[in-house]
């Protein structure tokens, strides 16, 4: 179509949807960008339910998806879901590792996911925990080492006290920084939080850096 006789997506009434996504703190960012944004239709896509968790472990394990038939005990299943945290690409992780770990023929066991989850986890440490550690400068690596003291979020109050700070402003650069780099992020005022679960633990287990 000619430029010269375009006109606005609202003059011709043509259907227009715009999808994106983003952090929890995306809608702040864009009320802040742009006025209009309050218009906007969010929907908060968080972990999986424990129950569709176990949905995700098992349905592909049974027929049709599985000719033979694979099936989880239920302390497997509650191993795997409580391990996961419902965070979808744990739940591949962990449920890729029972499979490996599993002798068969028929049968996942609580022994199997408990084998599972110390090789999921060495998984992780070693690719998603491991490059996402190796992005921060040392003064990030600080931040969020205080912050993983905390078991799911950080009060920046308490953060500026652990770290022996005198006031929030302090915190601000390797702060704006790990939320630029998509590694950690506020949920609200006052609060931080990492991107990906269980990154604390991951922190917590490391002895170098």
């Amino acid at each position: 179509m000619s430029p010269r006789r375009d006109a606005s997506v609202t003059q011709n009434t043509w259907p227009f949807h715009l999808y994106g996504a983003g952090l929890p703190n995306v809608p702040a960012k864009l009320a802040e960008a742009r006025s209009y944004a309050e218009r906007f239709r969010f929907v908060e896509i968080g972990a999986l339910r424990p129950e569709d968790a176990r949905t995700a472990l098992a349905e592909p394990a049974r027929p049709p998806a599985r000719p033979e038939g694979i099936r989880y005990e239920p302390a497997a299943l509650d191993k795997l879901v409580t391990v996961s945290g419902g965070y979808p690409y744990f739940v591949q992780v962990f449920g890729d590792q029972a499979w490996r770990a599993a002798p068969g023929p028929d049968t996942i066991t609580a022994g199997d996911a408990d084998v599972a989850v110390a090789l999921g986890t060495a998984v992780l440490d070693d690719s998603l925990f491991h490059s996402r550690w190796n992005r921060a400068t040392p003064a990030q690596k600080k931040l969020m080492r205080a912050m993983a003291q905390d078991p799911v979020q950080s009060q920046v109050s308490d953060l500026v006290t652990r770290l022996r700070r005198r006031r929030p402003g302090d915190l601000s650069v390797a702060r704006d920084e790990l939320i630029k780099k998509g590694l950690i992020f506020a949920p609200e005022r006052g609060v931080l939080r990492s991107t990906v679960p269980h990154m604390d633990d991951h922190i917590r287990r490391r002895t170098e850096d």
